[in-house]
């Protein structure tokens, strides 16, 4: 075969492969009862010591110090998250590095051609995990670190058994799912865990301590608390310092030892996308991050406030968000911030759930936003002309899905052309 022709048929056979696998339900779809028949259909091998983290907000920076460490210290590390930025690859990494499109492809074929199962078939999520896992054990991994998709006790991610369970900070969370008050969102994220289990988690609000409290007398875990880490940071902001204690206590208690200066390099050296991540495009200051509720959003101001490079600088926001219960409280917390922002354009993401920019216009008119500061029409390079002129930096946050294709399309980022809704 033509070696210039390579690189086409990877991308063609990647492409029609994630095709296939996004003809699965990519919806929500809860219960341990399939994953654990995947596990033992692919001969899930449990060798490798397995971390899973769950939460709301900080779950993924969490995995992701954790991972960084570990690398730092020599270890074979693999890692599974959600959702993705701009490739479902990003979903799979080995050693910090996105699995290549023909171990995608091989994993997806191997899987697909055990997962049959008509009657409940697995979902999308299901499937990548088992890639994931199927992926880890023909890279010989030392250590899997597992990011909860949705709530804990019947995410797909404890089917595994991990030996560890960590717990991000806790706030409302796809209440349709996990239950309409922050007692049972707790319930179900903390009941990932598994009587005897060390469970390590940061220091919640009070309602939800109490419950973590409760559940770990009931259900016979041990619970530890996590103090925020005071070392230098690879990622901004002092909800940062909460992830990366985590991380560091989940590490200790599995007992590995862990060399100061080599930890100090890992927590420096973590890649995260997307989480108040900086660049410059063009001369323009920019800032992606993924703040996609109340409580990432307030996450976000405090960051803007207190960064050198934000807190005294005009902004102007790029804002996309999904619809639900938390669309207008999220644009009360930011119009209430006391930011300079000199215009605000509304991007909806390639989701179904997309809030249209006339919607979001409302919102943002209804919290005292001058018309003539919003504009529904998305284009970078108005963007960037309003920001030269005001001498202004530009965020881009309310959701996850806006900030990898924002991201995507100036980063000239390969995308994939079809994103799942979870």
């Amino acid at each position: 075969m033509n070696d210039n022709l390579a690189p086409k048929k990877s991308a063609s056979e990647y492409s029609a492969t994630l095709k296939k696998l996004l003809e699965k339900p990519t919806n929500p779809k809860l219960g341990l009862e399939r994953m654990t028949w995947l596990l033992h259909t692919i001969g899930f091998d449990h060798s490798p010591r397995i971390i899973q983290v769950v939460g709301t907000n900080g779950k993924g920076s969490t995995v992701a110090f954790i991972e960084s460490i570990l690398i730092a210290h020599g270890q074979r590390v693999g890692l599974f998250s959600s959702p993705h930025l701009t490739t479902a690859r990003e979903r799979i990494r080995i050693n910090g590095a996105l699995v290549s499109k023909s171990d995608f492809v091989n994993a997806a074929k191997a899987v697909l051609l055990l997962a049959h199962r008509p009657s409940d078939e697995p979902s999308f999520f299901e499937l990548m995990l088992a890639m994931a896992l199927w992926l880890f054990k023909k890279h010989g991994v030392d250590f899997i670190i597992l990011e909860a998709g949705l709530g804990g006790r019947l995410d797909a991610t404890t089917a595994t058994k991990p030996d560890i369970l960590g717990i991000s900070m806790i706030d409302w969370d796809h209440q349709n799912i996990l239950g309409d008050s922050i007692e049972k969102i707790t319930h179900e994220k903390v009941s990932a865990a598994r009587p005897q289990q060390v469970v390590v988690s940061v220091l919640q609000s009070r309602k939800v301590q109490a419950v973590l409290d409760n559940e770990a007398k009931a259900r016979a875990f041990k619970l530890v608390l996590a103090k925020p880490c005071s070392l230098p940071l690879g990622l901004y902001g002092e909800h940062q310092r909460f992830n990366a204690g985590l991380a560091l206590m989940l590490l200790s208690e599995l007992s590995i030892p862990l060399d100061p200066v080599k930890t100090t390099m890992g927590l420096q050296n973590v890649n995260w996308p997307g989480r108040f991540e900086i660049m410059t495009q063009n001369g323009v200051l920019m800032v992606f991050d993924g703040a996609h509720n109340p409580s990432g959003i307030t996450a976000l101001v405090a960051s803007l406030h207190a960064h050198p490079q934000f807190k005294s600088k005009p902004l102007i926001m790029v804002y996309g968000s999904l619809s639900g219960p938390n669309a207008q409280q999220k644009v009360a917390i930011l119009t209430g911030a006391g930011l300079d922002i000199r215009g605000y354009f509304l991007h909806a993401p390639h989701n179904p759930r997309a809030q249209a920019p006339a919607e979001l216009a409302s919102l943002f008119k209804a919290f005292g936003v001058s018309s003539g500061l919003i504009y529904e029409n998305w284009d970078y390079s108005a963007v960037e002309k309003l920001a030269t002129r005001e001498s202004a930096a530009v965020i881009v946050c309310g959701s996850l899905y806006t900030v990898g294709q924002v991201r995507g399309e100036l980063l000239a980022i390969e995308k994939d052309d079809e994103m799942p809704n979870f």
